[in-house]
């Protein structure tokens, strides 16, 4: 309880560090994967062997998972045993993987030259994550007013944006905050709907998978607002079974959330949204053999 409870006010501290500077973006600290190739030598005589080093590093400051590395295209070389491919279930930081690939150059029949130059590419697939914390400031409509008639009312922007090395989420609101919850005992009552996007683009220079349902999340930290039943003050698109998103270029469509606003409240409330996309990435590296005749 006690490590839930320091948890939750470091989110909600670095969430209220963003508001308060008026920044409107904050960089979650992350890092990527990356591969090397060489080889025991440039150069090789056909039907002879040349090894391929596979060298791969986590630079993340946090594990990555499920981890696949591969040599997928040997060009005109031939892979011994038919193909190299190690798997990790898991990776440390800044922990560094390293293998060989024996590679077996082609006979002199199948070379048109006397030098011809060939490309071996490899490829390291894994799972991570990006979370982060986005605060929603609410405030009551006699409250909202009041700050606005004598001037001291300040508003928030309402674009932000959350990275690592691979992945950026930028988070639109429908309204700045803080957002006006109408009375609805007021006569002029009328119910207003507000929304929060989510777009997600890829930022490094790898491939990013399909996001799949339940890849992204958007959950409640410490307690909700009165009036919010569900406990989760975003009502999302992505919680669907069997939704999905497809990647188109570097960015993903927009991931539409209604914000379950609470019916009534005395005068400010602050809520923050615990924001986690959980995404496979693909980084690739290519090396180059000359085979002599």
């Amino acid at each position: 309880m006690k490590i839930f409870i320091k948890k939750y006010y470091f989110f909600l501290l670095l969430a209220l560090v963003v508001l308060l500077s008026g920044c409107t973006q904050s960089n979650t600290v992350g890092g990527s994967i990356f591969l090397h190739l060489s080889t025991d030598s440039t150069t090789v005589f056909s039907g002879n062997n040349v090894r391929i080093n596979v060298d791969m590093e986590n630079r993340n400051p946090r594990s990555v998972t499920n981890v696949a590395v591969s040599v997928f295209d040997a060009g005109l070389m031939n892979i011994a045993g038919g193909q190299c491919v190690k798997s990790f279930p898991k990776v440390l930081p800044n922990e560094l993987k390293t293998f060989a690939c024996p590679m077996i150059a082609p006979g002199k029949e199948k070379l048109l030259n006397d030098r011809t130059s060939t490309e071996v590419n490899a490829k390291v697939e894994y799972t991570t994550s990006l979370s982060f914390v986005q605060l929603v400031e609410m405030m009551a409509e006699e409250e909202y007013k009041r700050k606005s008639d004598t001037g001291e009312l300040a508003l928030k922007p309402s674009h932000y944006s959350y990275s690592d090395d691979n992945v950026r989420v930028d988070v639109d609101f429908s309204s700045e905050m803080p957002i006006m919850i109408k009375n609805p005992k007021l006569p002029q009552y009328s119910p207003q709907n507000y929304f929060v996007y989510f777009t997600v683009k890829n930022i490094g220079n790898g491939f990013m998978d399909d996001i799949q349902y339940n890849d992204f999340t958007v959950s409640p930290v410490g307690i909700s607002p009165v009036g919010i039943s569900t406990g989760n003050i975003a009502d999302c698109v992505s919680t669907k079974e069997g939704w999905s998103l497809k990647v188109q270029g570097k960015t993903f469509p927009k991931i539409a959330c209604m914000l379950n606003l609470p019916a009534d409240m005395k005068s400010i409330e602050n809520y923050g949204m615990l924001v986690t996309l959980n995404y496979r990435y693909e980084v690739r590296e290519k090396t180059n053999i000359v085979i002599i005749r």
